[in-house]
Protein backbone atom coordinates (compact mmCIF):
# COMPACT_ATOMS: atom_id res chain seq x y z
CA UNK A 1 0.00 0.00 0.00
CA UNK A 2 1.53 2.78 -1.07
CA UNK A 3 0.74 6.37 0.80
CA UNK A 4 2.05 9.89 -0.28
CA UNK A 5 1.40 11.08 3.09
CA UNK A 6 4.07 9.06 4.64
CA UNK A 7 7.22 8.62 2.96
CA UNK A 8 8.61 5.61 5.50
CA UNK A 9 5.61 3.28 3.96
CA UNK A 10 7.76 3.64 0.55
CA UNK A 11 11.19 3.70 2.13
CA UNK A 12 10.02 0.24 3.84
CA UNK A 13 8.67 -1.30 0.46
CA UNK A 14 12.07 -0.77 -1.07
CA UNK A 15 14.28 -2.18 1.56
CA UNK A 16 12.55 -4.45 4.43
CA UNK A 17 15.46 -3.52 6.50
CA UNK A 18 14.18 -0.42 7.48
CA UNK A 19 11.41 -2.13 9.27
CA UNK A 20 13.31 -1.59 11.91
CA UNK A 21 12.60 2.40 11.98
CA UNK A 22 8.85 2.01 12.74
CA UNK A 23 10.13 -0.58 15.56
CA UNK A 24 12.68 2.45 16.81
CA UNK A 25 9.99 5.14 16.83
CA UNK A 26 7.41 2.77 18.89
CA UNK A 27 10.66 2.99 21.46
CA UNK A 28 11.39 6.01 21.26
CA UNK A 29 8.15 7.80 21.36
CA UNK A 30 5.62 5.60 23.28
CA UNK A 31 2.28 6.48 22.51
CA UNK A 32 2.67 9.00 20.02
CA UNK A 33 -0.43 9.68 17.57
CA UNK A 34 1.79 9.82 14.28
CA UNK A 35 3.96 6.99 15.10
CA UNK A 36 0.78 5.00 16.11
CA UNK A 37 -0.34 5.68 12.39
CA UNK A 38 2.69 4.86 10.88
CA UNK A 39 2.05 1.39 12.50
CA UNK A 40 -1.20 0.78 11.29
CA UNK A 41 0.17 2.12 7.85
CA UNK A 42 2.68 -0.66 8.29
CA UNK A 43 0.31 -3.25 8.79
CA UNK A 44 -1.29 -2.69 5.49
CA UNK A 45 2.02 -2.82 4.00
CA UNK A 46 2.54 -5.97 5.93
CA UNK A 47 -0.36 -7.77 4.24
CA UNK A 48 -1.59 -8.40 7.71
CA UNK A 49 0.94 -9.60 9.75
CA UNK A 50 -0.31 -9.56 13.03
CA UNK A 51 2.66 -10.59 14.64
CA UNK A 52 4.78 -8.15 13.65
CA UNK A 53 2.30 -4.97 13.97
CA UNK A 54 1.75 -6.72 17.53
CA UNK A 55 5.19 -6.02 18.64
CA UNK A 56 5.07 -2.47 16.78
CA UNK A 57 1.98 -1.66 18.97
CA UNK A 58 3.70 -3.29 22.08
CA UNK A 59 6.91 -1.73 21.75
CA UNK A 60 4.87 2.00 21.55
CA UNK A 61 2.66 1.17 24.57
CA UNK A 62 -0.51 1.89 22.21
CA UNK A 63 -3.61 1.35 24.34
CA UNK A 64 -6.45 1.58 21.83
CA UNK A 65 -9.53 0.33 20.69
CA UNK A 66 -7.68 -0.47 17.48
CA UNK A 67 -4.66 -2.01 18.76
CA UNK A 68 -6.54 -3.74 21.76
CA UNK A 69 -8.99 -5.41 18.68
CA UNK A 70 -6.12 -6.26 16.99
CA UNK A 71 -4.74 -8.47 20.47
CA UNK A 72 -7.97 -10.08 21.26
CA UNK A 73 -8.84 -11.26 17.74
CA UNK A 74 -5.07 -12.44 17.21
CA UNK A 75 -5.83 -14.29 20.31
CA UNK A 76 -7.24 -16.67 17.85
CA UNK A 77 -3.70 -17.00 16.14
CA UNK A 78 -2.60 -20.92 14.96
CA UNK A 79 1.19 -19.86 15.68
CA UNK A 80 2.54 -19.11 18.92
CA UNK A 81 4.47 -15.89 18.43
CA UNK A 82 1.52 -14.28 17.24
CA UNK A 83 -0.65 -15.34 20.42
CA UNK A 84 2.35 -14.67 22.77
CA UNK A 85 2.64 -10.83 21.71
CA UNK A 86 -1.50 -10.36 21.46
CA UNK A 87 -1.20 -11.82 24.90
CA UNK A 88 2.21 -9.29 26.09
CA UNK A 89 -0.15 -6.30 24.90
CA UNK A 90 -3.44 -7.52 26.71
CA UNK A 91 -1.45 -8.18 29.60
CA UNK A 92 0.21 -4.31 29.29
CA UNK A 93 -3.19 -2.41 28.41
CA UNK A 94 -5.71 -4.52 30.05
CA UNK A 95 -8.70 -3.43 27.73
CA UNK A 96 -12.20 -3.92 28.80
CA UNK A 97 -13.00 -7.47 27.33
CA UNK A 98 -9.45 -8.51 27.28
CA UNK A 99 -10.21 -11.10 30.21
CA UNK A 100 -13.00 -13.05 28.69
CA UNK A 101 -10.95 -12.97 25.47
CA UNK A 102 -8.30 -14.69 26.97
CA UNK A 103 -10.37 -16.82 29.31
CA UNK A 104 -12.31 -17.96 25.87
CA UNK A 105 -8.95 -18.75 23.81
CA UNK A 106 -7.18 -21.23 27.02
CA UNK A 107 -10.97 -22.79 26.75
CA UNK A 108 -10.13 -23.19 22.46
CA UNK A 109 -6.73 -24.71 23.64
CA UNK A 110 -5.66 -25.18 26.93
CA UNK A 111 -1.92 -26.15 25.71
CA UNK A 112 -1.96 -22.32 24.97
CA UNK A 113 -2.20 -21.52 28.51
CA UNK A 114 1.12 -20.90 28.56
CA UNK A 115 1.56 -18.44 26.34
CA UNK A 116 -1.84 -16.62 28.44
CA UNK A 117 -1.67 -17.35 31.82
CA UNK A 118 0.87 -13.78 32.82
CA UNK A 119 -1.58 -11.63 30.82
CA UNK A 120 -4.79 -13.47 32.99
CA UNK A 121 -3.42 -13.19 35.94
CA UNK A 122 -2.72 -9.64 35.30
CA UNK A 123 -6.17 -9.10 35.67
CA UNK A 124 -5.40 -9.39 39.51
CA UNK A 125 -8.26 -11.27 41.47
CA UNK A 126 -10.99 -10.83 39.14
CA UNK A 127 -9.39 -13.27 37.24
CA UNK A 128 -9.25 -16.25 40.02
CA UNK A 129 -12.32 -18.01 38.49
CA UNK A 130 -10.58 -18.17 35.02
CA UNK A 131 -7.70 -19.37 36.28
CA UNK A 132 -9.57 -21.65 38.80
CA UNK A 133 -11.31 -23.59 35.68
CA UNK A 134 -8.40 -24.17 33.65
CA UNK A 135 -7.50 -27.57 33.08
CA UNK A 136 -4.26 -28.63 34.51
CA UNK A 137 -4.12 -32.27 33.46
CA UNK A 138 -4.08 -31.00 29.67
CA UNK A 139 -0.97 -28.62 30.89
CA UNK A 140 2.54 -29.68 30.40
CA UNK A 141 3.94 -29.98 33.90
CA UNK A 142 5.96 -26.27 34.14
CA UNK A 143 2.57 -24.92 32.81
CA UNK A 144 0.65 -26.72 35.64
CA UNK A 145 3.35 -24.93 38.08
CA UNK A 146 2.98 -21.43 36.64
CA UNK A 147 -1.02 -21.64 36.35
CA UNK A 148 -0.94 -22.92 40.17
CA UNK A 149 1.63 -20.42 41.24
CA UNK A 150 -0.28 -17.52 39.30
CA UNK A 151 -3.97 -18.92 41.30
CA UNK A 152 -1.98 -18.98 44.79
CA UNK A 153 -0.33 -15.35 44.05
CA UNK A 154 -3.69 -13.76 43.43
CA UNK A 155 -5.80 -15.94 46.39
CA UNK A 156 -3.07 -14.14 48.53
CA UNK A 157 -3.79 -10.89 46.92
CA UNK A 158 -7.20 -11.08 47.26
CA UNK A 159 -7.36 -11.68 51.36
CA UNK A 160 -8.09 -9.04 53.21
CA UNK A 161 -5.34 -7.69 55.52
CA UNK A 162 -6.40 -7.93 59.37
Amino acid sequence: MRSAANPWVEIVESSPDWLIVPHILANAFPQDEDVHQLIWEMHAYLEGDAARTLVLLNAGRFRTPEADQLRMDSLAADDGLTLRHAADGIAMSKPEGGLDALGSAVRRDPANAHFLIDAIVSYGPAAIPLIRDIPLEELAPATQVKVVFGLESLKHIARPTP
